[in-house]
């Protein structure tokens, strides 16, 4: 670690050790916990971090060039003013995710063909596309979108999720995102969540990523204020690895306590849970 994650370590562990929490009730796990933790809070300040210290080169956003990055791409798009492309970018990014041995490819190659202009009065140009098999020999879906399907066809798959989507979006993503009374960041993104309902197969950890990264590259103000544990999976499990058995919307409460109690925002607490529950003894810094 360098000095300022040890700091925030020793910070964490003073706070944890306040904490009524099962889960850490050896120094093991509690170390363990506390790395997922100061890893997860890197995470969240990595593209927040960049955008502060020197804006990504354009070259991020040409799908054309070996370092094309979806997220780093729409920060680029969203400095030209092109709004909606870099939504559209974080959306590609999250359906498809970052797969370990082809990286970005598939968001890369459907970008390359279909911009936001393209994509939103043609999508069904978009599907007969995906029939022909043009992503087929692109890549594979990342690890969290693993049981995701390429297929154009009828009610399953990446064309009927992006038809959703555009449907969800309508003209465009200003208006969409702004659609909703500001009452707070957090009753905000609590609207904007349920709203994506009809965003076919974007469930819960699909919805949370997407609105949580528009948030980190400053394209929304909203923010989440509660884990939203249910029909999670691995912060389900980390939850009642912390707390001990009990119904999600119950460990939600122990959670946004706890996030609190720490000094982070649920959504750090989120991944540090996911994380921490594939390997509560030992120390593995996973990568998506």
């Amino acid at each position: 670690m360098n000095p300022t994650d040890t700091k925030r370590a020793t910070e964490f562990s003073k706070r944890l050790a306040k904490a009524s929490c099962v889960g850490v009730s050896d120094e093991q796990t509690s170390l363990v916990f506390i790395h997922q933790l100061v890893e997860s809070v890197r995470r969240a300040e990595y593209y927040p971090v960049i955008a502060a210290r020197r804006p990504p080169s354009a070259l991020r956003g040409n799908p054309d060039e070996p370092c094309f990055e979806p997220i780093l791409a729409a920060m680029v798009r969203l400095r030209e003013g092109q709004y909606d492309d870099a939504a559209w970018l974080v959306f590609l990014a999250v359906h498809f995710g970052r797969n370990s041995r082809t990286g970005w490819s598939l968001a890369r190659a459907t970008y390359r063909r279909w911009n936001w202009a393209k994509i939103s009065s043609n999508v069904s140009d978009f599907r007969d596309w995906l029939k022909r098999g043009h992503l087929l020999k692109s890549g594979s879906f990342g690890n969290h979108r693993k049981y995701q399907s390429l297929s154009g066809v009828s009610d399953v798959g990446t064309g009927v999720a992006v038809e959703s989507y555009v449907r969800w979006i309508g003209v465009t993503h200003r208006d969409a995102l702004a659609s909703f009374p500001v009452e707070s960041p957090r009753a905000t993104f609590d609207r904007l969540y349920a709203s994506m309902d009809g965003v076919r197969s974007f469930g819960r950890t699909a919805r949370f990523d997407y609105l949580t990264t528009l948030a980190k590259i400053g394209m929304t103000a909203a923010e989440p204020g509660r884990l939203y544990l249910v029909g999670a999976t691995g912060p389900l499990a980390g939850a009642r690895l912390m707390f001990g058995h009990g119904m999600p919307s119950a460990l939600d409460k122990l959670c946004v306590d706890l996030a609190d109690s720490l000094g982070v925002p649920p959504h750090v607490l989120e991944d540090a849970l996911c994380n921490w529950q594939k390997s509560p003894q030992n120390f593995v810094r996973f990568r998506g």
